[in-house]
């Protein structure tokens, strides 16, 4: 008999991306994690992190995933305390400058985050802001208030990059990338009208 699916496995099953896995988080069970953020040739977050919820039993939560629906729904509403730490993990293959090399000390103090979980078709936030029409769909997609990557005011005066791309508005994450066979008739439609035409 398979075990329910639960807000638990949703948020561990693996990475929440932010731009098709340029940037991304994810939780373990184990209440620690990763948070990456990169932008072109510069890796400014390669760090684990540590996250608990304010209400345990929350994880907990059985949700029903019905296949194929197009309507965003809300699967569930949680808050979490999440705290950036200076440990790298172990998978760490920058070897140029990162994490406090970038941020101030305020940046690894425990925070507290609101998190709501939600089912349907969505394109990632950097495809919608720069209006690319043909990028991947996602069945999963985790928002975040305030964003998991610090606030302006947290990164030192070396930190251009993420001040010019503002990335502490990057709020929603994905996961479940759907298959070009997933793909409804009119998505794949517009994924070849924009490719013929760019």
């Amino acid at each position: 008999m398979n075990s329910p699916v639960t807000v638990r496995s949703i948020l561990c099953e693996g990475p929440w991306v932010w731009n098709d896995g340029a940037s991304e988080v994810t939780f373990h069970e184990n209440g620690t994690g990763k948070l990456f953020c990169s932008t072109e040739y510069t890796c400014w977050i390669f760090a684990e992190i540590d996250w608990k919820p304010h209400n345990p039993a929350s994880l907990d939560q059985v949700i029903d995933l019905c296949n194929n629906r197009k309507q965003p729904t809300i699967l569930a509403d949680l808050t979490i305390e999440m705290t950036l730490t200076t440990r790298r993990p172990p998978d760490i293959w920058w070897k140029g400058k990162v994490n406090e090399d970038w941020l101030n000390e305020e940046a690894f103090r425990a925070k507290t985050y609101r998190i709501s979980l939600e089912h349907g078709r969505f394109r990632n936030q950097f495809d919608v802001k720069h209006n690319v029409r043909n990028g991947a769909r996602y069945a999963l997609r985790i928002v975040f208030d305030p964003s998991p990557f610090p606030p302006g005011e947290e990164w030192n005066h070396e930190s251009s990059g993420p001040h010019v791309m503002r990335l502490w508005e990057c709020t929603e994450f994905n996961a479940r990338r759907y298959s070009e066979e997933e793909l409804t008739g009119w998505e794949r439609l517009v994924n070849w009208y924009t490719e013929w035409t760019s």
